[in-house]
């Protein structure tokens, strides 16, 4: 029996516009209780390192417009769509990996809690291309971000990625 994994997920993106970031620099140094500028520079950072920490663990756009490219080598049975959620009225392209379209029969794109599940068996690769838009988060959410930045600058061992983990374990984004 030959085990089917799928392999080589490599995701590309870019920023269609410039990006505001969802928590600001007051609202991070008013729960700091920081009255001045010195560190304005490193709490930027770590604004930005922080969400996008949160975007590739929980696979959603927390920020502008993007356009999406993800491809694998080889794929089987089904993966959820990273940097989500579709933008309204866009559609995905899927191609193999040499650009050539393939046929909506051969695979299958749909909703499970809040995720797009793509769905297919693709022994040669697989290339998808869409268009996500900017999600809304809510305050809970916007919250544990600043609490993020907040335990990264106070305490520099601790990753962007760490303190994503710890706080967003079972929150979920949107």
């Amino acid at each position: 029996m030959i085990e089917r994994i799928t392999l080589g997920r490599t995701i590309v993106f870019s920023d269609e516009n410039t990006s505001i970031e969802p928590i600001t620099i007051n609202e991070v140094k008013a729960y700091m209780n920081i009255s001045f500028n010195a560190h304005d520079a490193k709490l930027e950072s770590l604004i930005t390192s922080v969400r996008e920490a949160l975007e590739i663990a929980k696979g959603v756009t927390l920020i502008t417009e993007r356009t999406i490219n993800v491809a694998w080598q080889q794929f089987y049975d089904f993966e959820n769509l990273p940097f989500w959620p579709l933008k309204t009225g866009e559609t995905i392209t899927v191609t193999d990996l040499d650009g050539v379209v393939i046929d909506e029969t051969e695979y299958k794109a749909s909703g499970v809690g809040g995720f797009k599940i793509f769905t297919g068996d693709f022994p040669n690769g697989v290339k998808l291309s869409y268009k996500a838009a900017k999600g809304t988060i809510s305050e809970s959410v916007k919250n544990n971000m600043i609490k993020a930045v907040a335990m990264c600058f106070e305490k520099s061992e601790i990753s962007p990625y760490q303190a994503v983990s710890e706080l967003f374990k079972f929150q979920s984004i949107y």
